[in-house]
């Protein structure tokens, strides 16, 4: 699969080095690793699951792109409520060690709920995975 996965190593490349001029002048350092991201999740891991589910599995792609949808979807409220639980808990800069841990604590909770409660609402694997613990239990 070398020859048809060859085109996505391109296009990768050649368009993470325009989204690095790009985001680097907007986001300094942080925009050269937005662009490796953004290039290698939309281009090389989507190109790839094609190639794979297509050629080997005959599958249609909508699975993993359902899947990368509710990623995208988490990471948008996981960010959020970091975001308004950072507003609401003033930080500066003499921060005690116990306020850094309630509140990574917090937002690992949070986080964890609403990671929690995506699987519970559109993962079948993962609700089978709950019911066979249980069931052992």
């Amino acid at each position: 699969m070398y020859k048809e996965s060859k085109k996505y190593t391109l296009a990768t490349a050649v368009l993470n080095f325009i989204l690095s001029l790009i985001l680097v002048n907007i986001f300094s350092i942080n925009g050269l690793l937005l662009s490796t991201v953004i290039t290698n999740y939309f281009i090389m891991d989507l190109g790839n699951y094609k190639l794979v589910y297509n050629q080997i599995f005959n599958k249609s792609i909508r699975v993993p792109l359902r899947d990368f949808g509710l990623i995208f979807i988490n990471l948008f409220l996981t960010l959020a409520v970091i975001y308004l639980v950072n507003r609401l808990m003033i930080a500066n800069f003499s921060l005690s060690w116990l306020i850094f841990m309630v509140k990574a604590l917090l937002l690992t909770i949070i986080s964890f709920v609403i990671t929690f409660g995506f699987l519970v609402k559109f993962d079948d694997s993962f609700m089978r995975l709950l019911s066979r613990i249980f069931s052992n239990i």
